[in-house]
């Protein structure tokens, strides 16, 4: 069930729209989807690369206890089709 904008839930849209909004993070993001979204283990390095990428959640959320509620098998099934 999405009910935020079309995603389950706003932490999970969170971290896709900062990652496609801004033309840095949307070029990194596009890279690493290339390189890992045939890889073994894409889900994993979808977790980590976000982490990484916003470690205290987005600038938006109000504390990393977010991330915990951040959709994860939907951002990965979201960037494999992207990469298609």
């Amino acid at each position: 069930m999405n009910d935020y904008n079309g995603w389950k839930n706003w932490e999970t849209w969170q971290i896709l729209l900062w990652a496609t909004n801004e033309q840095s993070l949307y070029n990194e993001t596009t890279r690493f989807v290339e390189f890992f979204s045939n890889k073994a283990g894409f889900d994993q390095k979808v977790r980590v690369f976000f982490r990484t990428m916003f470690p205290n959640g987005t600038p938006d959320m109000d504390s990393a206890d977010e991330m915990l509620l951040v959709d994860w098998e939907e951002i990965t099934r979201h960037l494999q089709e992207w990469n298609d």
